[in-house]
């Protein structure tokens, strides 16, 4: 775009009707283009690449300024000004990378079953495989 070529018909930027504007960035053209009431960003988007470096920290300094609030808060924010290309999985991985959210986070722990008193089980349950019994526990 910048040596005044058309975008390839192949691109995932041609479906978003890409326009240069006069610093160089890509922005997305949308219906609300002549609207007086919005301001430049929010009629004609930043088109940004998930996998740029920039769109990375872009990410992760949203995800910081909202206070590591969930993954569509981010993405509210974000869209207001920009548009990125496939951005629930831009956001996910921004979220994964934050090393505060995955310590606030810990893995699920598994709750520990206690062994069953083995008076309580018939002599046919515990020595057949397959048994046809239904055990219940019972308080006294």
């Amino acid at each position: 775009m910048h040596q005044g070529k058309q975008v390839e018909k192949q691109s995932r930027l041609l479906p978003l009707s890409p326009i240069l504007d006069s610093d160089g960035m890509i922005r997305m053209k949308r219906r609300t283009v002549e609207s007086p009431n919005l301001d430049m960003a929010t009629k004609m988007p930043i088109i940004l690449d998930p996998s740029h470096h920039v769109t990375k920290l872009l990410l992760q300094w949203y995800h910081e300024k909202y206070h590591h609030q969930g993954q569509e808060t981010v993405l509210n924010e974000v869209r207001q000004k920009f548009y990125i290309i496939s951005p629930r999985s831009a956001v996910r991985q921004a979220f994964h990378r934050c090393r505060r959210c995955q310590l606030d986070k810990p893995p699920p722990s598994l709750r520990k079953w206690g062994r069953f008193p083995r008076r309580e089980l018939p002599d046919s349950f515990v020595h057949s495989w397959k048994s046809e019994w239904t055990i219940l526990d019972h308080w006294k």
